[in-house]
């Protein structure tokens, strides 16, 4: 059998973090929920995670300094499939992208469907 992909889920509202991770462990991958980016730093630089959803908007360490943060460490964490969620329209411009490396961006309410097919593709792509 083949091994579960590790998921973290990086979102400031709770109820939302939670729907999304019991989808995402029905459809088969280890998922983690971290409230805020401060936590969500952390548990990505502890290692073992296969990529990440970043809510763009919360407080302290917002989704683009996380997402900075993340890639300015190098290696594995650099390379991690990132998709970030964002309910403002499109704050997430081509340009800041593709500088922050392998990210899709999601807005919300975004279809679940068509989400787990984009993870799954990111996956495929690191394989």
């Amino acid at each position: 059998m083949a091994e579960k992909k590790r998921v973290l889920i990086v979102d400031d509202e709770e109820a939302y973090a939670e729907i999304l991770r019991d989808r995402l462990v029905f459809e088969g991958f280890d998922v983690e929920i971290a409230m805020d980016g401060e936590k969500g730093y952390a548990a990505l630089k502890s290692g073992g995670f296969d990529a990440a959803l970043i809510d763009l908007m919360m407080p302290g360490i917002d989704g683009f300094e996380l997402i900075a943060k993340v890639r300015a460490e190098g290696g594995r964490l650099a390379e991690m499939p990132l998709a970030v969620v964002t309910a403002y329209g499109d704050l997430f411009p081509q340009q800041k992208r593709q500088a922050l490396g392998n990210i899709v961006v999601l807005h919300k309410p975004y279809d679940i469907d068509k989400f787990l097919q984009t993870l799954r593709e990111l996956l495929a792509e690191r394989a």
